[in-house]
């Protein structure tokens, strides 16, 4: 027998619930939307069902679960929590049942997704306004209004938001374990690395002992060239797999800088003595000045400066023919020294600006925005004209950045470069400036 319904005189439309109408059973459908109706009248599940079953949302039906109890719908909900929408009955067994189940599956089934409608023909005990502000609930409808078109525009509307919401979750959950495995990739590749380490740097240091070994003896000239030929070819592979596990180590975090006093003008000249010589293998000239108010003594990573200057200057000489290289060293900001100074400040802060010049062959401008990424190289790839693999610019800039620094060029081709790089040290209240 169909159900007995009214005309909402307003709109036209039937009140769906005016009149009790014939018992009917859940059925189910594969691949569609399951909706639980939680109410302890028969007749409304029937009337909902009539109403909603030949309605689809992107081409899926509905499963419907009924409830008659708070009790059934709590225990429905936790064989199917993939329900998409709970259209609710606030009085059943007691006049806060409908709301017991709100609070159920929000927090005790922390289920999130499910969209919650509530419906009621006694609104006395449960204030629409109050219920809303309370109970995470999406919508609220009186049974003694509610039209066939009111419950398909809600029905509607809330499976359409679960949906969006499980699209987000799963893309969500894909992102997580898509990360998971990033992360595990990259522990794996960082235990690589590690052993990689030792497998080529043992042998590789035995065969530089090896030709340290041999230059030492009553050799030929023309041997003694090839020693060093093999010395030199085996000192830059190391530093090259140095290079690559510093960037491992980078990017993964593990790099922790110390913080000790040092003197910046004795650094400064171990590093061009060093440098010298192989500068003057090719007839350079290394050059360096220091302002007189740049303070000497400082706290910071010394070894980690080193390691920047180095990259620097070495990729200076390697990439100039002719002239000469020069590196300058003043402060970045001469007022707040001397008011850290004036202050006796225990732990004054000093940020240095450096400048590495060379009068080489400088870097073309559609490559100076790429120069400091991992494995951008200055010379043509497939001459390979100089060697390098390209990771000290992009190892330096990771440094400088973890000393609250930044790095830039200026740069014409033909005419040479010119590398700025600011970096932040401690100074002691002790320390002398010039």
């Amino acid at each position: 027998m169909p159900a007995k319904t009214e005309i909402d005189e307003k709109n036209g439309d039937e009140i769906i619930f005016a009149e009790e109408t014939p018992k009917d059973e859940t059925h189910l459908e594969t691949g569609a939307w399951k909706i639980m109706i939680a109410d302890d009248e028969q007749d409304v599940h029937f009337v909902t069902k009539m109403v909603l079953e030949d309605l689809t949302i992107d081409k899926r039906g509905f499963t419907f679960l009924s409830a008659y109890s708070a009790k059934e719908a709590k225990e429905l909900m936790r064989e199917h929590p993939d329900t998409a929408l709970i259209l609710l009955d606030v009085v059943m067994e007691t006049i806060s049942a409908g709301l017991d189940v709100v609070n159920t599956v929000r927090n005790t089934l922390n289920n999130k997704l499910v969209r919650i409608i509530l419906r009621t023909g006694q609104p006395g005990h449960a204030p629409e306004v109050e219920i809303i502000k309370k109970y995470d609930i999406n919508d609220y409808k009186l049974k003694t209004v509610l039209t066939d078109h009111t419950l398909f525009t809600a029905v509607i509307t809330a499976v359409r938001s679960y949906r969006d919401l499980k699209e987000l979750e799963e893309s969500r959950n894909k992102l997580d374990l898509a990360l998971e495995d990033a992360r595990a990739a990259q522990r794996a590749r960082a235990q690589f690395m590690a052993n990689m380490q030792h497998e080529l740097k043992t042998p590789l240091n035995g065969v530089l002992g090896a030709v340290e070994v041999l230059n030492r003896t009553e050799a030929t000239e023309k041997q003694k060239k090839y020693f060093d030929i093999i010395k030199t070819a085996g000192e830059g592979l190391l530093e090259i797999i140095s290079n690559v596990l510093d960037l491992t180590d980078m990017e993964e975090g593990r790099v922790v800088l110390n913080n000790e006093p040092f003197s910046l003008r004795e650094t400064i000249r171990d590093i061009v003595k060093t440098l010298q010589i192989q500068a003057k293998w090719k007839n350079l000239q290394i050059y360096s000045f220091i302002d007189n108010d740049v303070p000497d003594r400082l706290n910071g990573d010394c070894n980690r400066l080193r390691q920047v200057l180095m990259n620097l200057i070495i990729n200076a000489i390697k990439y100039t023919f002719s002239g000469c290289i020069a590196l300058n060293i003043s402060l970045l900001d001469k007022r707040n020294l001397h008011e850290s100074v004036a202050d006796k400040e225990d732990k004054a802060r000093v940020s240095l600006l450096f400048e590495v010049n060379d009068t080489g062959i400088g870097v073309k401008e559609e490559k100076q925005e790429k120069i400091f990424e991992p494995f951008m190289v200055g010379e043509n790839i497939m001459t390979k004209q100089l060697a390098g693999a390209g990771l000290g610019l992009a190892i330096s800039k990771d440094i400088i950045e973890k000393m609250n620094g930044s790095i830039w060029l200026d740069s014409e081709p033909d005419l040479g470069s010119t590398f700025y790089f600011s970096v932040e040290f401690q100074m002691e209240k002790n320390g002398h400036v010039g």
